[in-house]
């Protein structure tokens, strides 16, 4: 990361393109999120942990298309969210999974860097969704597995986990340069 940051600071906000083999090195990268060499990358269906299946796919499938609308993935990304969506428009769901996406894009900012419970009573508020409700302990009662998962884990943490399918174009002509300049140093 200190030399990508090196390298942002020599070109002066050009676009910088890196090649990553690791998908969490490439997304820590893409989300300026400091990558620890070493560190197991699991996709989001494994890192994800929600003992109630229907708000648990849901809400992957709202990472990853807010995730994939980020890179200008939208056809996957409204793909992805209008599975959840079906019902709600005359358009399988896709004229619903735009609105809600862009609603997202737009508020990134103030959830990006807090904890799930944040986007969780955020898509709650939006009426979009009907997920179960995970009921906050009170008291002294220890909270359940579920509630401390999303009031602990930060959302761009797990969205380091969605596999992106990265355009293959920017790597093959990227190899085909590399071929390029070696054939002229022999």
């Amino acid at each position: 990361m200190l030399a990508l940051k090196h390298v942002q600071d020599i070109v002066d906000g050009e676009d910088v393109i890196t090649l990553s083999y690791s998908n969490l090195m490439a997304n820590s990268v893409r989300n300026n999120k400091d990558y620890k060499d070493g560190q197991k990358w699991m996709l989001i269906d494994e890192a994800f942990v929600d003992s109630t299946p229907d708000r648990r796919k849901v809400l992957i499938s709202i990472i990853k298309s807010i995730e994939y609308a980020r890179l200008n993935h939208y056809k996957d990304a409204i793909k992805e969210l209008s599975r959840h969506l079906r019902l709600t428009d005359d358009h399988n769901g896709q004229k619903t999974a735009l609105m809600f996406i862009k609603m997202m894009l737009n508020e990134y900012s103030d959830y990006c860097d807090k904890p799930l419970w944040e986007i969780y009573c955020k898509i709650n508020g939006t009426g979009f969704f009907d997920i179960p409700k995970i009921r906050e302990s009170k008291g002294n009662r220890a909270p359940s597995s579920n509630e401390e998962f999303y009031k602990n884990t930060i959302y761009t943490s797990i969205a380091l986990h969605v596999k992106i399918a990265e355009d293959e174009i920017y790597i093959v002509q990227f190899i085909k340069q590399k071929v390029v300049n070696l054939i002229m140093y022999w």
